[in-house]
């Protein structure tokens, strides 16, 4: 017995994801650049039984950023990055950030950091965090 309705059809789905990147850093003496480029591409397709296309659909997004370090004098560091993404969703608006960030590195394994975020599509987007990070 089919758990298919009579009339209805069964189908498979193949799924394809591609993803390509690159990073690139550039150090000058306490100044690090760096940034990283992004973009994805998944494919869906629908297969009826016997193999043959139903549907298929493409989307594809794309993310970025660029970022700086400096270090002022140790333990304190400054750093500022933009970054941007394109969503798959056409529909769906282009995200765009600044962050700027200063950083006590208090020792090897406690970071305290006073950091704020702003979304550059709408000036009353921000935000200003303490933010106190440790590990062991």
């Amino acid at each position: 017995m089919s758990d298919l309705d009579e009339g209805e059809t069964s189908y498979r789905l193949h799924r394809r994801f591609d993803r390509i990147g690159l990073f690139a850093s550039l150090y000058l003496g306490d100044l690090n650049l760096f940034g990283v480029g992004l973009r994805g591409t998944d494919k869906l397709r629908q297969l009826d039984d016997t193999g043959a296309l139903l549907d298929e659909r493409s989307r594809s997004y794309d993310a970025w950023f660029v970022q700086a370090d400096y270090v002022i004098k140790p333990p304190f560091q400054v750093s500022l990055r933009y970054e941007t993404v394109r969503p798959a969703d056409p529909e769906a608006l282009t995200l765009k950030a600044l962050n700027a960030n200063f950083t006590y590195l208090a020792r090897a394994n406690i970071k305290a950091m006073l950091e704020y975020h702003r979304d550059l599509r709408d000036s009353q987007s921000y935000q200003l965090a303490a933010v106190l990070r440790f590990a062991y």
